[in-house]
Protein backbone atom coordinates (compact mmCIF):
# COMPACT_ATOMS: atom_id res chain seq x y z
CA UNK A 1 0.00 0.00 0.00
CA UNK A 2 0.97 3.51 -0.98
CA UNK A 3 2.63 5.76 2.47
CA UNK A 4 2.06 2.70 4.40
CA UNK A 5 -1.87 2.99 4.39
CA UNK A 6 -3.70 -0.29 4.94
CA UNK A 7 -6.71 -1.07 3.09
CA UNK A 8 -8.13 -1.51 6.20
CA UNK A 9 -7.37 2.19 6.86
CA UNK A 10 -8.19 3.08 3.63
CA UNK A 11 -11.82 1.96 4.33
CA UNK A 12 -12.45 3.38 7.36
CA UNK A 13 -11.39 6.79 5.93
CA UNK A 14 -13.91 6.25 3.32
CA UNK A 15 -16.62 5.61 5.72
CA UNK A 16 -15.59 8.49 8.13
CA UNK A 17 -15.74 11.09 5.35
CA UNK A 18 -18.66 9.46 3.96
CA UNK A 19 -20.51 9.35 7.25
CA UNK A 20 -19.25 13.10 7.77
CA UNK A 21 -20.84 14.35 4.38
CA UNK A 22 -24.41 12.30 5.32
CA UNK A 23 -24.37 14.34 8.84
CA UNK A 24 -23.27 17.43 7.09
CA UNK A 25 -26.52 17.03 4.45
CA UNK A 26 -28.92 16.42 7.73
CA UNK A 27 -27.81 19.05 9.22
CA UNK A 28 -28.15 21.53 5.78
CA UNK A 29 -31.20 20.14 5.41
CA UNK A 30 -31.98 21.14 8.75
CA UNK A 31 -31.25 24.65 8.50
CA UNK A 32 -32.52 24.91 5.02
CA UNK A 33 -36.00 24.16 6.90
CA UNK A 34 -35.07 26.60 9.13
CA UNK A 35 -34.85 29.86 7.09
CA UNK A 36 -38.34 30.84 6.76
CA UNK A 37 -38.44 30.83 10.96
CA UNK A 38 -35.11 32.45 10.93
CA UNK A 39 -36.35 35.48 8.73
CA UNK A 40 -39.84 35.42 10.37
CA UNK A 41 -37.78 36.03 13.54
CA UNK A 42 -39.58 32.44 14.90
CA UNK A 43 -36.72 30.53 15.84
CA UNK A 44 -35.86 29.86 19.90
CA UNK A 45 -32.74 30.72 21.27
CA UNK A 46 -31.27 27.52 20.90
CA UNK A 47 -32.44 27.02 17.33
CA UNK A 48 -30.95 30.73 16.45
CA UNK A 49 -27.56 29.89 18.09
CA UNK A 50 -27.07 26.84 16.28
CA UNK A 51 -28.41 28.64 12.79
CA UNK A 52 -26.30 31.39 13.17
CA UNK A 53 -23.17 29.21 14.30
CA UNK A 54 -24.31 26.76 11.08
CA UNK A 55 -24.44 29.81 8.86
CA UNK A 56 -21.04 31.41 9.93
CA UNK A 57 -19.47 27.45 8.73
CA UNK A 58 -21.60 26.62 5.71
CA UNK A 59 -21.07 28.19 1.97
CA UNK A 60 -23.94 26.30 0.42
CA UNK A 61 -25.83 27.04 3.08
CA UNK A 62 -25.22 30.84 2.88
CA UNK A 63 -26.49 30.67 -0.41
CA UNK A 64 -29.04 28.91 0.40
CA UNK A 65 -30.03 31.97 3.01
CA UNK A 66 -29.04 34.69 0.07
CA UNK A 67 -31.11 33.02 -3.29
CA UNK A 68 -34.67 32.47 0.00
CA UNK A 69 -33.94 36.21 1.39
CA UNK A 70 -34.00 37.57 -2.44
CA UNK A 71 -37.45 35.43 -3.65
CA UNK A 72 -38.96 36.70 0.24
CA UNK A 73 -37.87 39.95 0.86
CA UNK A 74 -35.54 41.26 -2.64
CA UNK A 75 -38.47 40.47 -5.09
CA UNK A 76 -41.06 42.29 -2.82
CA UNK A 77 -38.58 45.20 -2.66
CA UNK A 78 -38.16 45.29 -6.58
CA UNK A 79 -41.77 45.25 -7.02
CA UNK A 80 -41.96 48.05 -5.32
CA UNK A 81 -39.73 49.99 -7.36
CA UNK A 82 -37.08 49.97 -3.69
CA UNK A 83 -33.24 49.58 -4.29
CA UNK A 84 -31.47 47.81 -2.51
CA UNK A 85 -28.33 45.95 -2.25
CA UNK A 86 -28.97 42.00 -1.34
CA UNK A 87 -25.40 40.98 0.63
CA UNK A 88 -25.14 44.23 2.59
CA UNK A 89 -29.14 44.30 3.31
CA UNK A 90 -28.36 40.46 4.13
CA UNK A 91 -25.59 41.23 6.03
CA UNK A 92 -27.24 43.95 8.27
CA UNK A 93 -30.44 41.31 9.08
CA UNK A 94 -28.09 38.74 10.33
CA UNK A 95 -26.35 41.30 12.62
CA UNK A 96 -29.35 42.24 13.60
CA UNK A 97 -30.35 38.39 14.86
CA UNK A 98 -27.17 38.23 16.32
CA UNK A 99 -27.35 41.09 18.57
CA UNK A 100 -30.88 39.97 19.17
CA UNK A 101 -30.00 37.07 20.23
CA UNK A 102 -27.01 38.53 22.57
CA UNK A 103 -30.27 40.73 23.70
CA UNK A 104 -32.04 37.52 24.72
CA UNK A 105 -29.72 35.89 26.30
CA UNK A 106 -28.78 38.75 28.79
CA UNK A 107 -32.57 38.79 29.66
CA UNK A 108 -32.80 35.12 30.21
CA UNK A 109 -29.83 35.60 32.58
CA UNK A 110 -31.78 38.35 33.95
CA UNK A 111 -34.87 36.66 34.20
CA UNK A 112 -33.03 33.95 36.14
CA UNK A 113 -31.54 36.35 38.46
CA UNK A 114 -34.70 37.61 39.36
CA UNK A 115 -36.13 35.07 40.21
CA UNK A 116 -33.57 33.54 42.60
CA UNK A 117 -34.00 37.17 44.07
CA UNK A 118 -37.68 36.81 44.43
CA UNK A 119 -37.27 33.17 45.85
CA UNK A 120 -34.97 34.26 48.43
CA UNK A 121 -36.93 37.15 49.71
CA UNK A 122 -39.95 34.57 49.69
CA UNK A 123 -38.21 32.41 52.24
CA UNK A 124 -36.72 35.43 54.19
CA UNK A 125 -40.53 37.21 54.51
CA UNK A 126 -41.61 33.55 55.38
CA UNK A 127 -38.46 33.01 58.09
CA UNK A 128 -39.02 36.72 59.72
CA UNK A 129 -43.15 35.79 59.93
CA UNK A 130 -42.21 32.68 62.21
CA UNK A 131 -39.54 34.55 64.13
CA UNK A 132 -42.23 37.05 64.82
CA UNK A 133 -44.99 34.90 65.46
CA UNK A 134 -42.88 33.30 68.20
Amino acid sequence: MPNGVTANERLMRLKWNTDSRIRSAKICKSFEKKIPDFMADCLENEDLEAFLDHLEECESCRDELSIQYLVDTGMDRLEKGEAFHLQKDLNAFIYTEQERLGRRKRLTIAAYGLEVITIFAFSASIVLAMLLWV
